[in-house]
């Protein structure tokens, strides 16, 4: 019985490609008309009349890639290619990357006769998704009607393995192969059509060609050669031809539950779980009490989309054998496949209880903890996994991912910490608490020594404190964390200046300044550090000031006495005398208009 749950399962859904937003119905309401008239002329056969009412709509909405890329589809079933070829060459102006007009564009150029620029649009489209089928089909194709044999066969290879192998491309591999003398291999490949596609008639042709190369003899009358041969081709690597010699056994004896089984449980080795499901439901017709069969019906039901069928498979089979561990297993990965994480996740601990160390179950419960948020769990569960089977690429990548949510979670815990301790520091410094809110920020600045929020609270209130020189040191620190924070450069700036430090006060200060011109409290603080020693710089700071907010009468006091001192009497009386009629007992203002009026 083979374990339904996959090793290395992704943790994250990947995201399909899409196609580019403008790759939609037009929106607008004249072009959507054409459009959909066009629509219903193409229904009706009518493809010139469409072609004309998706003309119209590119007047209306020239660069509609939708209309683009219908219009040139039609033109190509039209054999106008060249026609065809321009629309597509204006839509791939717009969307470089857009694949699937490539490919389009790439098919005109092959009808139009031009073979390499065919070759080098596919290439390029390949080149950023190897495994884009219309790509390879169109490649493959290309190659075989050219008796390329070799290298459509490569192609057609890729497209298999990527899950892409439909009848017809497997049949023109195993031409492919039996061109290359590989007769073995094109019977398997021409078997696997007969398997896994129900069958096809040139396949099957060729399938008696290609077995009688490779000098089989075992038929429905020789059922002992045909069974031989299939345990031989089973041995050896060779699913297909095995499956289908035991299938041909089965048409003669066709109560023969003992072969059924084997072919069964190859067929789901290779989950070609279509062509199993018939000789399933076969065996489960005559043994309904066998709890393996019956969990081999529900695996083959769910992937064929028959939920509700694999639910009540399995409840048939806990009716016969509750225990039964393969169908408890296969209970828990489908909870995990439909995303039931919390099911699943309780399932498989009940499992792991019973099976301690399975890698599987190990695996299934980090992943299940992934989807649920439980990170510390996740990467606990994934690596118990990874100690069992270190090599296991995806496994040693889901971890990777699990570790970084689980840092990253951590890291977002503590910052709630940090911040509430923040809020905690803030109230303790209103209540005039300041070396209870000094310890909080030291201890924060300890827990999170990167955030600068901490170290301009610890500097601001070291400065609010008489720390001038702490603050100083502090705040400078915020600063080299989180440069160009001007209401943190102003705060500095204070500090060196009650620490004497006057020249890299104003160096952070002109800084500010040029960086944030609008910042009116640098101003204010530049032009009081000017006042004595440059007035007329004073005087220009404090203008600079009051061009950026509300007229305070402490900034108008401040450039007034600039005026003074840099002799521009009558300004700095008319200042005073404004300050005075608003406020009549201003004593700075009284002071200043009494020695602005002195000659």
């Amino acid at each position: 019985m083979i374990n339904p749950q996959e090793m290395g399962r992704q943790l994250l859904s990947e995201v399909p490609s899409a196609a580019p937003p403008g790759v939609v119905s037009p929106t607008g309401f004249h072009s959507k008309r054409w459009v959909d008239e066009a629509e219903a002329k193409a229904a009706s056969g009518d493809r010139s009349g469409a072609i004309q009412d998706l003309e119209q709509a590119l007047v209306v909405e020239p660069n509609s890639l939708f209309v683009l890329r219908t219009l040139g589809s039609l033109l190509m079933e039209d054999g106008k290619f060249r026609e065809a070829k321009q629309r597509f060459q204006q839509l791939l102006a717009q969307e470089s990357d857009y694949l699937e007009g490539r490919v389009l564009s790439a098919i005109a150029s092959l009808k139009l006769g031009r073979l390499d620029e065919f070759q080098v649009e596919t290439d390029r489209v390949l080149a950023i998704d190897p495994h884009h089928a219309d790509a390879l089909r169109w490649r493959a194709r290309v190659a075989f009607d050219n008796q390329l044999f070799a290298e459509a066969g490569q192609y057609y290879i890729r497209l298999v393995d990527s899950g892409k192998g439909d009848a017809d491309v497997l049949t023109a591999l195993g031409v492919c192969l039996a061109q290359g003398g590989q007769w073995h291999m094109a019977a398997e490949t021409f078997a696997r059509v007969q398997v896994g596609h129900g069958g096809a008639e040139v396949a099957r042709e060729n399938l008696g060609v290609a077995r009688q190369r490779i000098g089989r003899r075992g038929d429905a009358q020789d059922i002992a050669a045909l069974l031989a041969e299939a345990d031989a081709d089973h041995q050896s690597g060779h699913p297909s031809l095995a499956c289908w010699a035991w299938i041909e056994v089965l048409r003669v004896r066709p109560r023969d539950d003992s072969l059924r089984r084997t072919l069964v449980s190859v067929l789901l080795e290779q989950r070609w779980t279509q062509a199993a499901r018939a000789h399933l439901e076969e065996l489960f017709r005559s043994n309904p009490w066998d709890p393996s069969i019956g969990t081999w019906l529900a695996l083959v039901l769910f992937e064929s989309g028959d939920k509700t069928g694999a639910t009540s498979a399995l409840e048939g089979v806990f009716a016969l054998d509750p225990g039964f561990e393969e169908a408890r297993r296969l209970e828990a990965d489908f909870a995990l496949r439909d995303g039931r994480y919390e099911e699943g996740r309780w399932l498989i601990q009940r499992l792991l209880d019973r099976n301690p160390g399975d890698f599987s179950l190990l695996l299934s419960r980090g992943i299940c903890a992934f989807h649920l948020g439980r990170w510390d769990e996740a990467v606990s569960g994934l690596e118990e996994a990874a100690k069992l089977k270190p090599d296991n690429a995806q496994l040693q990548r889901n971890l990777a991912v699990a570790r970084e949510q689980q840092r990253a979670a951590a890291m977002a815990q503590v910052d709630s910490h940090v911040r509430a301790e923040l809020d905690q520091a803030g109230e303790l410094q209103a209540r005039g608490e300041i070396r209870e809110a000094l310890g909080r920020l030291e201890a924060l600045a300890a827990l999170r020594p990167e955030w600068s929020e901490i170290w301009d609270s610890l500097g601001s209130l070291r400065y609010l404190s008489g720390d001038a020189l702490g603050g100083a040191r502090d705040l400078s620190h915020a600063i080299r964390l989180a440069p160009g924070l001007p209401d943190t450069q102003v705060r500095l700036a204070m500090a060196y200046r009650d620490c004497q430090r006057a020249s890299e006060a104003m160096s952070v200060l002109d800084q500010v300044v040029v960086d944030h011109p609008e910042h009116g409290a640098a101003w204010r603080l530049k032009g009081d550090l000017e006042l004595d020693s440059s007035p007329e710089n004073a005087r220009l700071s404090y203008a600079a000031l009051l061009r950026t907010q509300s007229v305070l009468l402490d900034d108008l006091i401040r450039l007034a006495v600039a005026h003074l001192q840099t002799g521009r009497r009558v300004e700095a009386r008319a200042l005073f005398q404004a300050i005075l009629a608003i406020s009549p007992d201003h004593a700075v203002a009284l002071k200043g208009l009494e020695r602005a009026q002195v000659a």
